[in-house]
Order: C-alpha cells, then structure tokens, then sequence
C-alpha cells in the first residue's frame, strides 16, 4: 500500500513550485504575485503557536538576532516619527514590512521545516530539483534558437532571463536551486552533472554578479568537499578580491566613469552617506530613500538632495530608486540601523558556520545562499527583493534543522 505523503513535504514541494513559478503564475493570476508576502506574514501566526507551545516563555538563543532586527525597526520608527518626510500608515509601515520581509520568511521556514525529514525526502526533492533543470535547459535551447523571451545582448550574446523578467530573477531562482541541491547532496548520487548545468545556466545570464556568484559557489563547494575545511576568515579575505575582479568593469562602470553625475547607483550611495550623517544616528525612516514605497509616494529627499533629474530617479519614473540595498539602510535608518543589519548577517554566517560540526552540506547549502545574497547585495535590493524569499526559506529549513539537531 502507498504511504501518504508526509504533510510537511507536500508543504515544502508547493512553496518550491510556487517560488520557482512564482513570475509566470502571476502573469496569469495576479494573486500569485503575492506569494512571497503570504510567506512573511505567515511567521506571525507561526511565533504565537510556537509561543503558546513553550507557555509563552520567550527564550534567548545564542546568536539569537531578534533583538538587533527590532532595533532597526526601531531606528526607521523614530526617523519617521521625528521627520515626518512620509505618512506613517500608507508608505512608511508598508515600507517597514518590506524591509523585514525576508526575516520573517527565515522564521516562517524555520518553523515549516524544522522537522521535515530531509534524508527520507532528499530523493523525491531531487526528482524535482532535476526535473526543474532540465525544464530550463530546454526552455534555454529553444530560446537561443527562435528567441520566444525578451533579451539584452552582452558581449554579443543573449541574456537569459527566460520567463523572469529580468535575467537577475532567473539568476536567483538558480541560485535557490543550488543551496537546495546542495543540501541534499549526501543522499541522492550523480549530482555533478546537475551542478555543471545549473552553473551554466546561471552564468548565462551574462551578469557580473552571476558570475562572481557561480564562482563563489565553487569555492565554497572546493573548501568544504575537496579541502574539507572550514571557511575562515582568512578563506574570507581570499575570496574579497576575487569577486572583486569579477565585477571590476562594473564598478568602474558605475562609480569611477564619467557617468557618476547621471548614475542612479552612484548617486544613491554618496547621496545615503551624506543623509546618515545629516540625520544622524537614526536616518529619515522608512519609505524615505531607496526603497520602493520612497518611489511610490515621491520622497521630498530626491529633490532635497539634488538627484531628482538623474536617470531612474525622476518622479513618475523612478525605475532605479531601489536599484541596491545598502543605501537605502544608510539613509532610512540610519548608523544604528545600518549597524545592527550587518551585526544581523554576521550571527546568521556565524549561525551558519556551527552547522558544520555535524553537517556539511547545510553548512554549504547556507553559505551558499548568504554569499548570493550578499553579492547581489551590492548592486540590487537583495534582502528586500521577492526573489530573496526562495533563500530565506532555504535559510529557514537550515537553522530550523540545526534547532532539531540541538533538541530546541
């Protein structure tokens, strides 16, 4: 007699799809555009059944990072309360949810997926990690043959962004393949050619980020499988100028050619300097630069600060206005939030680091995803993009094994 199948992988397998599909499905229905929010809220109702599991006790973990999230939200409150460049209710709450959205989706994974059984299910997840490739890599062929999706042309080749709008989308998605593959790697055999494959595809899509994130990837699976080595700081400090070589003609591109002036991603970055330092510690509050909602409700610092003519900034077409991260956590929150962000990401690799005293290949798969995240961080939202979600959940299903490994 067939075993049902377990609740919690059926869980698993239909975020999978809904996240890998999520751009198509909600070209159909608009309500799947809404997946990666439904993710992040569903952490609420998560916390008060957890809560009233452990007698509404809340306990502090070790590299517990609650607390510093609940500063910058502090930090962003206050911005808005004492300046006022935003309404609170319409832009600057939204904003705030966006900002934290990819936290709450690492706790709603974390719960979900704490107890699914990754060994017993490794099998099945891997049928459709391949299936998924493999769907892809048909979908790339016949691209380049007949061109059925939109492209750029770099260096006289086209960029695959398939069905995702944009090739950094699908670079993600491939991205969220990799940890995930990764992760089951010690229980399924032949995964090298699916590695190989999903590199390439990723690569394809022809952006600097894309390559200084596959050959990251290799690092980290060279370190850990081949070296059998944790990746220290120093092994750190080794990868810093390597990937900074591999995005070197963007940066020039970007910050030392002579279009700084009209530079969307030039001017954001000066620009949230001279903010953090003009509202210093606590920056404007949320919804007031280089965030999404600061576009949707016009931000008055765009034209405070003299960059409400440079391209992608303008009103009623600032397209680029949330173009990288950094910049908006400078400017919206501030030191203090910039600070405790980056103290966040810091106790997640650390988090990340201890789980590879008793496994290997979360250890990898985590890294993986934090050093996408962060790469990407440079030159896009990151952590409050949709696409981020996928990894947040692979981030999740990752602290919440170590948690059941620990007997939390």
């Amino acid at each position: 007699m067939r075993k049902p199948i377990e609740k919690r992988y059926l869980v698993f397998l239909i975020l999978f799809y809904l996240l890998v599909f999520q751009t198509p499905l909600s070209s159909i229905l608009p309500f799947f555009g809404y997946t990666d929010e439904i993710i992040a809220l569903l952490a609420i109702p998560l916390f008060f059944i957890e809560l009233k599991k452990r007698n509404f006790v809340i306990y502090l973990r070790k590299y517990g990072y609650a607390w510093l999230i609940f500063v910058f939200l502090v930090a962003g409150i206050l911005g808005n309360t004492i300046y006022k460049f935003q309404p609170i209710l319409s832009v600057a709450i939204p904003s705030l949810f966006l900002s934290i959205k990819f936290w709450l989706a690492v706790y709603t994974g974390t719960v979900l997926f704490r107890n699914l059984n990754i060994q017993k299910d490794a099998g099945h997840i891997y049928l459709h990690i391949r299936f998924t490739i493999m769907l892809f890599s048909v979908l790339f062929v016949v691209d380049n043959i007949v061109h059925i999706f939109p492209a750029n042309v770099r260096y006289g080749l086209r960029s695959t962004q398939l069905f995702y709008g944009v090739p950094t989308g699908f670079a993600a998605v491939c991205a969220f393949i990799f940890a995930l593959l990764t992760i089951i790697r010690p229980y399924v055999k032949r995964t090298g050619k699916w590695y190989i494959i999903l590199a390439l595809l990723m690569a394809s899509t022809l952006r600097s980020k894309a390559f200084a994130a596959v050959f990251a990837f290799g690092l980290i699976y060279y370190f850990t499988y081949i070296r059998e080595k944790k990746i220290t700081i120093k092994t750190l400090i080794l990868f810093v100028p390597l990937v900074f070589l591999m995005v070197q003609d963007q940066i020039e591109y970007y910050f030392f050619s002579n279009i700084q002036s009209d530079s969307a991603r030039y001017q954001l970055l000066t620009t949230s300097f001279k903010i953090m330092k003009d509202y210093f510690p606590i920056g404007t509050g949320f919804g007031t630069f280089g965030s999404y909602m600061s576009a949707k409700n016009y931000s008055p610092l765009y034209q405070m600060y003299g960059i409400s003519n440079v391209n992608g900034l303008i009103k009623g077409a600032a397209y680029f206005v949330s173009d990288s991260f950094w910049p908006m956590i400078a400017g919206e929150t501030g030191i203090v939030g910039l600070i405790a962000i980056i103290a966040v990401l810091c106790l997640m690799v650390v988090k990340i680091q201890k789980i590879k005293q008793w496994n290997k290949a979360m250890y990898a798969g985590g890294l993986m995803a934090m050093a996408y995240l962060l790469i990407v961080s440079m030159a896009e939202s990151a952590f409050v993009n949709p696409v981020a979600i996928p990894l947040a959940l692979v981030l999740g299903l990752i602290y919440g094994q170590d948690e059941k490994n620990q007997g939390i």
